[in-house]
């Protein structure tokens, strides 16, 4: 999908380490934290709030045929494109390539060095 939006492949890379970190909890671990209420003096919205916020004003999700139009167009590139090979390319590019890694949701090391 990043591809047929025309991100970099070097982007994209990474974007799938972030998400199986995501999907493994990393983010959650000591969450929610205090940052924005200490930042800006109010509560975080949540998730609804500033999606609600995002979209309400946004010309691409009203109903209208050309939107359609334009979605089923999004949809093809996405299907027809083809798919990057990501680890040939962070081979390529020289990154790292590590043997027995662990997240840090899952690493009691790491978990004890950040108190958690």
């Amino acid at each position: 999908m990043l591809r047929s939006y025309g991100f970099p492949q070097r982007d994209a890379s990474q974007v799938i380490h972030y998400v199986k970190d995501g999907h493994n909890g990393g983010f959650a671990l000591k969450a929610p934290t205090t940052t924005v209420y200490d930042i800006v003096g109010k509560p975080a919205d949540d998730f609804e709030t500033i999606t609600r916020r995002y979209l309400k004003d946004n010309p691409m999700v009203k109903q209208s045929l050309l939107n359609k139009l334009r979605t089923m167009g999004i949809m093809m590139k996405a299907i027809t494109t083809t798919k990057w090979n990501m680890t040939e390319f962070e081979k390529n590019q020289g990154f790292p390539i590590f043997k027995n890694m662990m997240l840090s949701n899952n690493s009691e090391e790491w978990k004890s060095e950040h108190l958690i």
